[in-house]
């Protein structure tokens, strides 16, 4: 693999380029980007994009030669969408597994123990657990009151636009398009579970998941009068022309 010269301290993500016969390449031949980045000790994240668009796939390994899949695992369609999600253990899938349609809803989902498939999902069903109070059933269900930012919609959207960085990156492109994010807003209000269900390019998707991580706290989703965890879905468009 080829770096591409960058700087920073040590926990940097590394960056390579590779020409379109997926090979080393110098960065004027570049059609495809990959970016490394350890998450810890025993979890190495390789993202790999179009070089000057969209993601393709998002890859965990235990070791940085990425020998040994194990973690978080995701498809893009040729249009950036996530296609399908979900977990390896060494090798063989885990957990559950999410398969998305063009309009990023949830059309399956099948239950992994270490390779052996314990249950699968299809859409008529799943249309009916929407309204059940599992939050695992969807990512969403019904509330009595939604998780909501401190100061209301517009109060989100005066964060968003205010705090919102267009890369210079981004700007060079000249891109236009819209990412979307999945992010939880749990019981104490806090964000997590940030996951990237569209893409844009590398620099703006960055930007865009630093912004909801940084949000400050949200008013939690009431349900039987107790806070409960709420999933949200953002979109956020660039528009360089």
């Amino acid at each position: 693999m080829a770096l591409l010269a960058q700087k920073g301290k040590k926990e940097e993500p590394s960056f390579y380029v590779f020409n379109e016969k997926g090979e080393p390449s110098k960065l004027e031949d570049a059609r495809y980007l990959g970016i490394l980045e350890k998450i810890s000790d025993t979890a190495y994240q390789w993202k790999f994009y179009n070089f000057s668009g969209h993601l393709i796939t998002i890859e965990t390994f235990v070791d940085k030669s990425l020998t040994i899949p194990h973690g978080y695992f995701a498809f893009f369609d040729k249009n950036g969408k996530i296609d399908s999600s979900g977990y390896i253990y060494n090798h063989q899938r885990d957990k559950k597994w999410l398969y998305f349609n063009d309009s990023l809803k949830i059309i399956q989902t099948e239950v992994y123990d270490r390779g052996n498939l314990l249950e699968r999902i299809g859409r008529e069903e799943l249309n009916k657990k929407a309204t059940e109070t599992s939050e695992d059933s969807s990512l969403s269900y019904k509330v009595e009151k939604e998780a909501n930012y401190k100061n209301g919609e517009a109060g989100w959207r005066k964060y968003l636009e205010k705090n919102l960085k267009i890369p210079d990156r981004t700007i060079s492109l000249g891109k236009n398009g819209t990412t979307v994010s999945y992010f939880i807003v749990d019981t104490d209000g806090r964000l997590h579970g940030f996951f990237l269900a569209q893409s844009v390019e590398y620099s703006f998707d960055e930007a865009v998941i630093s912004l909801l991580k940084n949000s400050p706290a949200w008013e939690p989703a009431i349900k039987n009068g107790k806070p409960v965890k709420a999933y949200r879905m953002q979109p956020i468009t660039v528009s360089t022309n």
